[in-house]
């Protein structure tokens, strides 16, 4: 189902989700994996960040679903430690997830988007994964230094936990690195001959 955002004032409707932090239109169905872009109650990990799959969508009686704003997103959260509706079969709490307001001053002036902070999180980036538990790394870099980025944040070993082996040469410079780090030395070389050639 699409999940229309609630917008108030001129041109509300046209604002980026960069500029308000929230989409104009949220899709989703029953499983999807999605993640909250805010922090909602950080000792208990609801974070920026933290992922989980949607159980159910709550509506107010009468609501007409194509059209309002649900009450509701029933998310069953991977890394929550607090209170829910109900507890899975396989450990995860759900719990609801409501619409979040955001204003901001417009160029004809005040407006505001209300929608669920949350996006579909099917794939996300390594920037983004900063601090997950499970981190499939058998393959190499694309680019140097992305390792690192998705396991710089581990507070201990036994919070990591990767999901196939590896080999230690998996971290040893790439010959796709070597080559990028060659062939910008190279051009770093011709600009300044050209430099000392004016």
């Amino acid at each position: 189902m699409t999940i229309p955002a609630v917008h108030s004032g001129v041109d509300a409707s046209k604002a980026s989700s960069e500029q308000c932090d929230l989409l104009t239109k949220l899709n989703v169905c029953i499983g999807a994996k999605v993640m909250l872009t805010q922090n909602l109650w950080i000792e208990k990990g609801l974070v920026n960040g933290s992922t989980g799959s949607i159980e159910n969508v709550v509506w107010s009686t009468g609501a007409d679903v194509k059209r309002d704003l649900p009450l509701a997103l029933l998310v069953a959260v991977d890394r929550y430690s607090g209170p829910g509706l109900f507890t899975r079969a396989d450990g995860k709490v759900v719990i609801p997830i409501f619409p979040a307001t955001r204003e901001w001053e417009g160029s004809r002036g005040n407006c505001s988007r209300r929608q669920f902070p949350v996006v579909l999180a099917f794939a996300i980036t390594i920037h983004k994964s900063q601090g997950l538990t499970v981190l499939d790394i058998s393959s190499k870099d694309h680019a140097p230094g992305l390792t690192y980025v998705g396991i710089s944040r581990v507070k201990k070993l036994s919070g990591l936990l990767f999901k196939r082996s590896f080999d230690k040469e998996r971290f040893e410079p790439s010959i796709l690195a070597n080559n990028q780090a060659l062939a910008r030395q190279r051009d770093f070389e011709r600009r300044q001959a050209q430099l000392l050639g004016n």
